[in-house]
């Protein structure tokens, strides 16, 4: 249990420092009239989203594979460095699990930014622009403050997600297979004992089915006995 909460709690923190700044950043850019066709940039931040956990959990687990060829050794091979094993070391296998995070939830985290941005009036930027005050002090004097009700939620539903963290986990390592138990996490617990429960009644129903099978021969043979006696 406590290696399960350790785990959790650790990658709730690292979601915490990558999924709230930089789709922050990201969001600030796409609502800045210097970006070029912002819908279409929209669409590919939240793309990732929409793909299901179990394809993601496959390609990641083939990106990090322990082959050479795989796609993160190729990229290592590049600067002089060996193969890794990366879902076999601790570190590795969290740098894999942040990143899996990072790739399906910063364009969802993207939209909610940009959502609260766009609620902003201009006229506070306008103003802002007229008494010399330059975009990062525009940033952090107007937009920073009035994200806080956005900020707040994306902080919350990124803790819940974070402690709830079990499909990646899953999908990456395939089931209960993480070395060390590093990619056991608090939901683990509840899931176990759902299949442990599963998997106790059914076999508590195969020998019932069993008892009541025997039951059924042996009355079966005694009413042949009965039969022939009587014969």
């Amino acid at each position: 249990f406590l290696k399960a909460l350790f785990n959790s709690t650790r990658y709730m923190i690292g979601t915490l420092v990558l999924l709230i700044p930089f789709p922050m950043l990201f969001a600030t850019l796409l609502n800045s009239k210097l970006m070029k066709k912002p819908g279409f940039f929209k669409s590919i931040y939240f793309l990732p989203a929409l793909t299901s956990v179990v394809v993601a959990g496959t390609i990641f687990r083939l990106m990090f594979g322990e082959m050479e060829t795989s796609l993160a050794n190729q990229v290592i091979g590049m600067f002089g460095l060996g193969p890794i094993k990366w879902l076999k070391n601790d570190l590795t296998g969290y740098f894999a699990l942040l990143l899996l995070a990072c790739w399906r939830w910063t364009g969802v985290n993207i939209l909610y930014f940009l959502a609260g941005l766009q609620s902003i009036s201009t006229d506070l930027y306008e103003a802002a622009s007229i008494d010399g005050a330059n975009k990062w002090q525009q940033f952090t004097k107007i937009s920073l403050p009035l994200l806080k009700p956005t900020t707040v939620y994306v902080l919350t539903i990124s803790i819940y997600a974070g402690l709830a963290m079990f499909n990646e986990s899953y999908m990456l390592w395939k089931g209960n297979n993480s070395p060390q138990n590093i990619g056991d996490g608090l939901p683990k617990f509840p899931a176990q004992e759902r299949h442990f429960r599963l998997v106790f009644i059914m076999e508590e129903n195969d020998e019932t089915g069993s008892i009541q099978s025997a039951h059924g021969a042996s009355g079966t043979h005694d009413m042949a006995d009965f039969a022939s006696c009587c014969l």
